[in-house]
């Protein structure tokens, strides 16, 4: 913070701000901002100066020519800070706190000087850790973050329920550094319950696909709070699908069936494969967290693609006359594409 000094000088020299109470002799270092000279001997005012606003004390140092003391004066800059939740609740769903779901807060926050306002979801019971660095070494997840201001207000602030169990919502009030002891800070707890277990299909339109023809594919499933979701398609001789998602999306020679969002409550979702080859495929679907690997609901699929069957057949009109061409016609069907050579 700025601030006025005024007095008198017995000569020139200078003003220098330094924390902390004022000592005999100048300290040699850990001077507040610039020295502010002091031209002539005689009266001054309205020098602006710069002080700490830490709560404690300043002291302003009048220097002579040679940086020796001539006065000084104590300077104690008020400091308050507070920062106080008022409500924390579940939205979806609303009949509890649930891991993955969504609840909302609302808290104030005032300090004398601009803080900038921390907010962590942690896990586990007990008091807040006592920094914001502390918070995030704990397992916290940063759930809102304001710049320095003197006043904030949070109101219905919506963030991620991270945990099962008990977990705390932590505020910090700081002036730059996650490490330092926060200007202010609460917490406010509570318990948070797992999501009814989620179910997750994969429905083939067809018992027979067909190698080359398309095939539509539905993934459907409940989830009471939102979830991700993956479908892949591979031809696999053997074996079963990957225990993750991201092993699977890794396999060689994967499809990954479109889906790019979120998902909740009962869903269904098409999806189109058209298989290259013949045999044995699988189809892996996983429900997923949004930021995790494992699933919390998974489904295989085995499809066994047949050969596309077709028929042929050739007749042949001779030319009317010796050096005129025969006329061949090809017919037949097949049920998908295929080229034809005669």
């Amino acid at each position: 913070m700025t601030f006025t000094a005024s007095g008198y000088a017995p000569e020139a020299g200078a003003l220098r701000v330094f924390s902390g109470p004022c000592q005999a002799t100048v300290p040699s270092s850990g001077s507040i901002g610039a020295n502010v000279p002091v031209a002539a001997a005689g009266s001054f005012s309205g020098i602006q100066m710069t002080a700490r606003p830490t709560g404690e004390a300043n002291c302003v140092y009048l220097v002579n020519a040679a940086g020796a003391r001539v006065a000084a004066a104590s300077l104690t800059v008020p400091f308050t800070a507070s920062v106080s939740f008022a409500s924390v609740e579940p939205v979806r769903p609303t009949r509890a706190f649930v891991e993955g779901g969504t609840a909302k807060f609302s808290l104030t926050a005032s300090s004398t000087f601009p803080r900038i306002l921390w907010v962590w979801l942690v896990p586990g019971g007990g008091a807040c850790p006592g920094t914001s660095t502390a918070a995030q070494t704990a397992g916290g997840r940063p759930v809102a973050s304001r710049p320095a201001a003197r006043a904030h207000s949070l109101s219905g602030w919506q963030f991620t329920v991270f945990f099962t169990g008990e977990q705390r919502l932590c505020a910090y009030l700081i002036n730059a550094a996650h490490n330092e002891t926060p200007a202010a800070a609460d917490g406010s707890g509570f318990t948070a319950v797992a999501p009814t277990a989620p179910t997750l299909t994969i429905t083939p339109a067809t018992a027979s696909p067909i190698e080359d023809q398309a095939i539509n594919v539905t993934l459907g499933g409940t989830t009471e709070v939102p979830r991700r979701v993956a479908l892949f398609a591979r031809r696999a001789l053997s074996g079963d699908c990957s225990p993750t998602w991201t092993a699977e999306r890794d396999k060689p020679a994967v499809i990954r069936l479109g889906f790019d969002g979120e998902v909740i409550n009962t869903f269904s979702l098409p999806a189109t494969l058209t298989p290259d080859g013949s045999g044995r495929w699988l189809l892996c679907a996983y429900l997923h967290r949004p930021d995790e690997e494992t699933a919390v609901a998974a489904a295989q699929r085995v499809l066994d693609v047949r050969e596309p069957n077709g028929t042929l057949a050739i007749s042949v009109k001779p030319a009317a006359a010796p050096g005129q061409p025969n006329a061949i016609t090809a017919t037949g069907s097949v049920e998908a594409k295929r080229k034809l050579y005669v």
